[in-house]
């Protein structure tokens, strides 16, 4: 099938946008929706109806930044280059889009997906020595395909039944989550109200190895960057070290041992998750290893530590070392939390083994969804769907 091939600036108008000025109060707070790249990064899906901030009409004025109508696609042009958006409302921008307002050629749900699936060819025309920023003229000359409109509505069509597919099973992960976090509360809930530290709970401590990881060695080594926010261990990124014989009984974790992240930004610090791998992997220096006396021990510090108050803990009592925050491996040990029932301690450990059989389901399902999506967009715009 053979599509005409246009340029972007033949069948949009490219926008840019602009930022007033930030101590003149009477610029800000009005009615005008006001969007910015890190909005963007934090939709669940392709649309925007609502900004953070927003600007008053003498703000917009004053700035040189235009109204887009409904309808348009933001394209962010810098810090990054290619995130995508269809604002639901009227809305201004700052000066990091180059947003487009399609014409009548152009479906603005096929051009989000366009765009949406060519991230890689919209960031090698950025240009810049401090950072890479797409001109008006650069994304003007940006050509695609430009099927009949019927075509473009089969196509957007499509995509967009693919990735609600996708939507579905983030929320069912989230569902997930939220039914562990609820069974850990009515843990706290039925504690008996004495306290204990974590010290009592842990038979040991270690620090991680400072050894220098590589992309060759002899055991994966797990980073803090392997901890996730929400108490998981990610695998998908290892490096890897050598470690003699006496170093391993220090430096290697096994199941059931509780990873704590004890640097890292106040937002991040004490980022906690159990190990729950067979396979022998070692630990870096800015985690320590936590070897619960009991199993469910493991998943209680976890779940406490990751909880909303242990949260709270942790921020209030992290010390901040050259704009990094820092708790040791004797300040969490010390940490006071109540006494766990052991009837609904067990009680969580067995809704947590089921969570964790129903998230390795879906992210088996998310990956096939992920490769089945990538496929379709590849094959929607070289025209074979």
């Amino acid at each position: 099938m053979t599509w005409e091939t246009v340029r972007l600036g033949d069948v949009a108008d490219v926008i840019s946008g602009a930022t007033p000025k930030t101590d003149v109060s009477e610029y800000w707070g009005g009615s005008v929706a006001w969007a910015t790249p890190a909005e963007i990064s934090k939709l669940v899906d392709k649309y925007i109806s609502r900004t953070e901030r927003t600007l008053t009409q003498l703000g917009l004025a004053s700035s040189g930044a235009k109204l887009l109508p409904p309808n348009s696609v933001l394209l962010s042009s810098r810090a990054p280059i290619g995130l995508v958006a269809i604002n639901t409302v009227p809305m201004a921008t700052n000066q990091g889009f180059k947003s487009l307002v399609p014409s009548e050629r152009i479906l603005p749900t096929y051009l989000y997906w366009w765009l949406e699936s060519h991230t890689a060819v919209l960031q090698s025309r950025g240009r810049g020595a401090t950072f890479l920023e797409l001109s008006k003229s650069e994304v003007e000359r940006v050509s695609l395909p430009l099927p009949p409109l019927p075509e473009q509505r089969r196509i957007a069509a499509i995509l967009d039944e693919a990735d609600a597919l996708r939507a579905l099973n983030q929320r069912q992960s989230e569902a997930i989550d939220s039914l562990v976090a609820a069974a850990f509360e009515s843990v706290l809930t039925h504690s008996s109200g004495s306290l204990t530290t974590i010290a009592a709970l842990v038979e040991s401590s270690q620090y991680g190895t400072s050894a220098k990881a590589g992309p060759t060695g002899t055991y994966p080594i797990l980073r803090m960057g392997n901890i996730t926010s929400d108490g998981r261990i990610d695998l998908s990124d290892m490096k890897y070290i050598n470690l003699e014989a006496k170093e391993r009984s220090k430096y290697l974790v096994r199941s059931g041992d509780v990873l704590f992240n004890r640097t890292n930004s106040a937002d991040l610090v004490g980022k906690t998750a159990v190990y729950r791998e067979d396979e022998p992997r070692a630990f870096a220096g800015y985690l320590v290893r936590l070897r619960p006396k009991e199993p469910e021990f493991g998943d209680y510090v976890s779940g406490y530590l990751n909880s909303r108050v242990g949260k709270l803990t942790l921020r209030k009592m992290a010390k901040s070392i050259v704009g990094m925050a820092n708790i040791n491996a004797r300040e969490v040990q010390a940490i006071r939390l109540p006494v766990p029932e052991s009837t609904a301690l067990k009680r969580f450990v067995a809704i947590r083994e089921i969570a964790d059989s129903q998230r390795r389901a879906l992210a088996a399902r998310t990956h096939e969804l992920d490769a089945l999506f990538a496929s379709l967009q590849h094959r929607a715009f070289r025209g074979e769907l």
